[in-house]
């Protein structure tokens, strides 16, 4: 997969705006948010590869048409390393690395890398961790994974023994104080949950707003005894369907302030 050039990520300001409009709520998910108390948001497989491409291109020493490096592996040919991306196909990840075996002054074979990831957060960094890694039908040892790895030309601790790092990753949302509680995959999506407490608190202020429709008030209390109910979520949900657009509106601007409330307290 290469990033087309207008989506490319070019510098840490614009990193920072892109990794920070994923987590824009719209009413959709405002409401969903608040009443599942899973708060998460998603990346889709181009958003993550967008940002796994800026990560790359900052660490490389140098690159030369989408090449990562180039290494002489038998007398007369070269097993040249291009730029990884990562594919995301029923919940599994992996790291592909596509590679060309090429002869001086004849014929070159394609191929691809593909090292199976797990993904996480150690202290602030997104970690992918390579498990695994096969070419064609044939799986590779351990030793290959690692002469792979110390292939690509790296600096800033990209690649640390098996892992490609994307560090200071969680930093970028400090300034909302986002605490990430679980990294997944989910069909082609990387699935980040972050922390949101308070959530009677946030009902609490639902009910007692006297602009909100009574219907959802009476909703939104019957909630607060049990929040993990899903036939009153599913209830309340109809409910919020069947709202004007005007007392949606009020609703809607209710959330945003308890939804932003519950992150940045």
């Amino acid at each position: 997969m290469e990033i087309p050039s207008h989506l490319k990520i070019n510098n840490e300001l614009e990193l920072e705006l892109f990794l920070k409009q994923q987590i824009d709520l719209d009413e959709t998910k405002l409401i969903n948010t608040l009443l599942s108390n899973k708060p998460e948001f998603r990346l889709s497989s181009l958003d993550i590869n967008r940002v796994l491409d800026y990560f790359v291109r900052t660490n490389l020493e140098d690159s030369l048409n989408n090449e990562i490096t180039r290494m002489k592996v038998y007398e007369g040919y070269e097993f040249i390393v291009r730029m990884p991306y990562l594919e995301i196909d029923n919940s599994i990840a992996s790291v592909n690395v596509p590679i060309v075996l090429f002869k001086t002054g004849g014929s070159e074979f394609k191929t691809m890398l593909k090292l199976n990831a797990t993904i996480g957060v150690l202290n602030e960094d997104l970690v992918l961790s390579v498990n695994s890694l096969s070419m064609g039908e044939l799986t590779l040892d351990n030793e290959f994974i690692a002469q792979v790895m110390q292939s690509f030309p790296m600096e800033n601790e990209f690649i640390s023994g098996t892992t490609f790092v994307l560090k200071d990753f969680t930093q970028h949302f400090d300034q909302i104080a986002l605490e990430f509680t679980n990294i997944s995959f989910d069909n082609t999506d990387v699935v980040l949950e972050y922390k949101l407490e308070g959530l009677n608190n946030a009902l609490e202020d639902i009910v007692n707003n006297p602009l909100i429709n009574q219907d959802i008030k009476d909703k939104v209390e019957e909630l607060l005894t049990d929040v993990n109910n899903e036939e009153t979520i599913n209830e309340l949900l109809v409910l919020i369907e069947d709202l004007s657009e005007a007392e949606r509106q009020i609703l809607f601007d209710e959330l945003q302030e308890a939804i932003g409330g519950l992150i940045n307290d």
